[in-house]
């Protein structure tokens, strides 16, 4: 039995458009900074005089956030401690506050300038969250029809759901897990107001990641993810679909044509069901 049909938001179209425009304005951004971003992270690993910052935070404060981020301040470097702190979530602020108190001369200075430049991407990648109608994200049939009858389990890598208010990525990651594993994918667009209601936080992207090359498997919603990939504007849901989030669903946007019997079961969903090319013309 096909559910009743619930209609395409009126702004779905030119909302996908516009958030697909300030992405590329945030990929301009990040295109502009790709040199600094590749000198600072660089320089992060193997240039910044970690061992003196951490002496002149004394062992006191040095120790309390190594014990934070897991770390024995006796057994690890000063490098580890504050690359493993700056890349996590809930250690960012405060491992940035100690350095920017404790560092001193030309690494204070160089400090300052990638806090500055995290601090500015991180600020253009939430107001973009913040101003966004949809959140999108490419997945698999089955995956989609498991998120609406809230039967989702933990997926291939991840116990949690990642998406991303550029739909363009979304797009590019079911054609990317279309090749990889050979089954039909969709872009599930989803309501960016009803999902904060769910729980849904925006990433936060900082050049520890970057140095220390955090890898796809290893992300998770307690690390900060790479801030070369911020164009991704990731946004997470902490649990793989946490209850409620079904109502968050309000269209799928097909990239490849669904079998008969994936459409069918698309179709129960109720949502609205629209190709790609519908957003995105071919001919632009």
């Amino acid at each position: 039995m096909t559910a009743s049909r619930c209609p395409l938001p009126a702004n779905f179209r030119a909302e996908a458009l516009r958030q697909t425009r300030e992405a590329q304005r945030l990929r301009g951004m990040l295109a502009v900074e790709a040199k600094r971003i590749h000198l600072y992270s660089s320089w992060l690993l193997k240039g910044a005089d970690w061992e003196s910052l951490r002496a002149a935070c004394g062992p006191g404060e040095f120790g309390a956030l190594a014990e934070r981020v897991g770390l024995d301040p006796s057994k690890s470097t000063a490098r580890e401690v504050f690359l493993t702190a700056l890349s996590t979530v809930s250690t960012y602020d405060s491992a940035w506050s100690l350095v920017l108190r404790f560092s001193a001369g030309a690494d204070h200075k160089m400090f300052l300038d990638i806090w500055r430049l995290e601090k500015g991407v991180n600020n253009f990648a939430r107001l973009i969250f913040r101003d966004s109608s949809y959140l999108y994200r490419g997945e698999s049939v089955i995956e989609t029809i498991g998120a609406h009858e809230g039967t989702a389990e933990a997926g291939r890598n991840h116990s949690f759901v990642s998406l991303t208010s550029n739909p363009t990525v979304a797009t590019d990651f079911a054609f990317v897990n279309y090749a990889k594993y050979s089954e039909t994918t969709v872009v599930l667009a989803i309501n960016t107001h009803e999902a904060l209601k769910a729980g849904i936080v925006p990433a936060t992207y900082s050049l520890a990641s970057d140095a220390l090359d955090l890898r796809r498997s290893d992300e998770s919603t307690s690390r900060t993810f790479p801030l070369e990939n911020a164009f991704e504007l990731q946004a997470h849901f902490h649990i793989r679909r946490p209850a409620g989030s079904g109502m968050t669903m309000v269209a799928i946007i097909t990239v490849f044509r669904p079998t008969d019997e994936e459409r069918r079961q698309l179709e129960i969903t109720g949502l609205p069901i629209i190709h790609f090319t519908d957003i995105f013309p071919r001919d632009g």
